[in-house]
């Protein structure tokens, strides 16, 4: 008996071992949490004129409420992908459903904003290959999220 309950035990442990791609999902979350954050931040000092060498006219045209909330949003969305991206590394569900959720509003964020220049269409098609990979794994691989 105790050794059937060790052996169930040892095959829960192994199916719930962490995946090196859930990790790798995981950090790259993080990553985009963190740039989300400082992009709300620089956002606001640039309407503030804290960062000289940023050159936005269209934004100092924007009321300062339309700033701050946009500003805010965007450091919310940064708080809530981190902690997407530890609920990814712990295996919750919701994180999974909330991980395929910012990654779809990620590429359709990424085509409404496109610009015509070289740079922008590479970082462009690396994003959407990056979170298009992440939505698939996500997808395909329900059965290890609880």
């Amino acid at each position: 008996m105790a050794r059937k309950k060790l052996k169930n035990t040892k095959n829960k442990i192994e199916k719930r071992k962490i995946d090196s791609n859930i990790k790798l999902i995981s950090i790259l979350f993080w990553i985009f949490g963190i740039f989300l954050i400082l992009q709300g931040v620089i956002l606001f000092g640039a309407y503030l004129g804290l960062f000289n060498w940023i050159n936005l006219e269209e934004l100092v045209n924007q009321p300062i409420a339309n700033v701050m909330i946009s500003c805010v949003l965007v450091i919310l969305l940064g708080i809530f992908t981190i902690f997407v991206a530890k609920g990814i590394f712990k295996l919750k569900n919701w994180a999974r459903l909330a991980g395929i959720f910012l990654s779809i509003l990620s590429i359709v964020n990424s085509i409404f904003s496109l610009s015509l220049n070289v740079i922008a269409i590479i970082s462009f098609l690396i994003l959407i290959v990056i979170r298009l990979w992440i939505i698939q794994y996500l997808i395909k691989n329900k059965e290890m999220f609880r």
